[in-house]
């Protein structure tokens, strides 16, 4: 079976050499590396060709449409294997990544998604790193997962066209709404969490709460989306949107101080406010986002 490993470049990162060097130094080779870049500056373009001219397996695609659905679409069309990997440009992959990721696939899964662990280790980041954790094992059981992280995860090539791939238009939470389509389809995905990627990045409250607002805002316009189609919508995530998790935010921000310590009180406090924060912006927002893509829809 070939094998591509798909980086989407939609920003530069200082790590991306490290990346790159993972991913070439594995256990089980790539039949290729494509690197698909929308990056305004020259970063990202000199690193891929400094590694395209030193193996031929790498190859370096400059993708115009500005999201980053559109950048995994483009690797994925230009790839002609039976297996797509992904990870991100600041993410360090473990020396037998592919080796590990691809073997469920081989086994007749479909989707394979592994783990994130955080380099940094200051506040902000375990806060971040426990908020994920605690998702993450809400989202697991039985040996399946309900989730795709593209930071770390394999696909079988024909299952993501099969399902159509990536929205372009959906420029946040692009994996939650290819994971709604996939599920459509009946494409279950494989939890291995204990074959961990390493993403080199410093969070801030900043970052933490501003992620947690476009959440929130991209939350209500999947949903908005997937209603708009006729489909039957359900999914773990529009479960946050109700009005009664609203009322109960805060009886269980008390419940969580006492059983998940001050560590759990300020990440469900940070999170919950910039998830709801961001769901209330795009309930006003929401028309305005439909109207601007509805010919592609409607």
């Amino acid at each position: 079976m070939r094998i591509s490993v798909v980086v989407p470049a939609r920003y530069a990162s200082r790590t991306f050499g490290r990346s790159m060097e993972s991913i070439l130094q594995q256990t089980c080779r790539a039949n290729e590396v494509i690197i698909v870049d929308d990056s305004r500056g020259n970063t990202v373009m000199n690193t891929a060709r400094k590694y395209a001219k030193r193996s031929k397996t790498v190859r370096y695609i400059k993708e115009e449409f500005f999201s980053t659905g559109s950048l995994k679409n483009r690797g994925i069309m230009d790839s002609d294997a039976d297996i797509i990997l992904m990870t991100g440009t600041d993410c360090e992959v473990p020396h037998d990544w592919i080796e590990r990721m691809i073997g469920p696939i081989k086994e007749g899964d479909d989707i394979v998604q592994g783990g994130i662990s955080l380099s940094s280790k200051n506040f902000w980041s375990r806060i971040l790193q426990r908020s994920e954790d605690r998702l993450r094992k809400r989202l697991s059981g039985g040996g399946s997962i309900d989730l795709i992280d593209s930071r770390n995860i394999a696909f079988r090539r024909d299952a993501l066209i099969e399902a159509g791939m990536y929205d372009r238009h959906v420029r946040g939470l692009e994996d939650l709404h290819l994971k709604i389509r996939m599920k459509r389809y009946g494409f279950l995905v494989h939890d291995l969490g204990g074959v961990l990627v390493t993403q080199h990045r410093q969070v801030s409250l900043n970052d933490l709460f501003r992620e947690n607002v476009e959440k929130g805002m991209w939350t209500v316009f999947i949903r908005s989306l997937e209603q708009g189609s006729g489909k039957n919508v359900k999914d773990a995530m529009f479960i946050t949107l109700r009005s009664r998790d609203h009322l109960l935010f805060l009886p269980s921000l008390i419940i969580t101080l006492f059983t998940g310590g001050p560590l759990g009180f300020i990440s469900e406090l940070i999170s919950g406010i910039g998830f709801r924060t961001g769901s209330l912006a795009g309930a006003f927002r929401r028309e305005r986002f439909l109207r601007s893509i509805q010919t592609k829809y409607y």
